[in-house]
């Protein structure tokens, strides 16, 4: 595939997951963003339904590519790349959501009541006797 030409995109490769992987060791940057485009989507389909939120499942699929593009030339595919992908987007997305629910203000969790004003001190005291 001639670099520049329009009408040919890395979405369009018609290498498979081996010869893209073979071909990103060996430091191919047309390889890796032919995966890119090949399985973004499906990573933040999957992200989304780990996540439940747009934002943290494009976080994920920024992390899961860095994470494609560190392993670079130690890449090994023994299967499916879906199969390679499952279980860092699964991780990822759980390192999100726990960040999600770290940072997220109380009235945002169910079953948290905010407060609204600051605490008794002695109050508090006397509930955690109680």
């Amino acid at each position: 595939m001639p670099d520049g030409d329009p009408a040919s995109s890395p979405k369009d490769d018609a290498r498979s997951d081996q010869e893209l992987v073979d071909a990103l060791r060996d430091g191919d940057h047309a390889a890796f963003e032919a995966l890119y485009r090949r399985y973004r989507d499906w990573v933040v389909r999957l992200a989304r339904r780990f996540t439940g939120h747009d934002a943290d499942a494009l976080d994920v699929l920024q992390e899961t590519f860095a994470y494609v593009a560190r392993k670079g030339a130690g890449l090994r595919l023994d299967a499916a790349m879906t199969t390679f992908l499952y279980p860092v987007v699964r991780n990822l997305s759980v390192k999100a959501a726990q960040r999600r629910r770290r940072f997220a203000p109380d009235d945002a969790i169910p079953g948290v009541a905010a407060r609204t004003s600051d605490p008794d001190p002695d109050t508090d005291v006397l509930r955690a006797v109680v």
